[in-house]
């Protein structure tokens, strides 16, 4: 019985080979995105790399953020896992170039996590044109917000609880774009 059994696993094993060596093992995703927060908006060039036998992959990727009206400039490599169409990641991010008109952040390197679905639209030579949603968490310079309606006890109050929302706000950043993946 055991020889039986051990056969019949060969040959299921045997017969699914071919089936698994069609499968390119790993993926690399080119895309642009259009990141926004409270105070400011990007485009973000992205890429990546996979190695996604099955439905988990893990690699990684990097993400630059290009300040529109602000002249800024973030760079963010990261760790990145998969599940499905679901991605996370997490990394540094290099504050390249202050923006012009924000409060700077005093240390170069802040922070930068990225959760999101790659959702596949259409087949494109030997990949897939991919719409990219996401979220993202990183602290990137805010602008001091002040208030002014003539007491200066409540200008200082709401001036520093208005500035420090907005800077927490302006952590979490949405994202939309479009990828192409290919598998190799």
């Amino acid at each position: 019985m055991k020889r039986v059994v051990l056969v019949v696993t060969l040959s299921i094993l045997c017969a699914s080979l071919p089936a698994q060596l069609n499968q390119p093992d790993n993926e690399a995703e080119l895309g642009v995105a259009f990141t926004a927060s409270v105070f400011a908006s990007f485009v973000s060039p992205v890429v990546s790399v996979v190695h996604k036998p099955e439905v988990f992959g893990i690699g990684g990727g990097a993400k630059a953020m290009i300040g529109l009206g602000q002249n800024d400039f973030y760079v963010a490599p990261y760790g990145r896992i998969e599940l499905g169409a679901l991605y996370m990641g997490v990394g540094p991010l290099f504050v390249i170039r202050q923006p012009d008109d924000f409060t700077g952040i005093d240390s170069a390197v802040s922070f930068f996590s990225t959760i999101g679905f790659g959702i596949p639209l259409d087949s494109i030579a030997n990949g897939d044109l991919v719409l990219d949603l996401g979220v993202d968490a990183s602290i990137t310079p805010s602008p001091i917000i002040v208030a002014d309606t003539g007491n200066f006890l409540t200008d200082l109050l709401a001036s520093i609880i208005v500035t420090t929302l907005g800077a927490v706000m302006n952590t979490v950043k949405l994202n939309v774009g479009l990828a192409y993946a290919a598998g190799f």
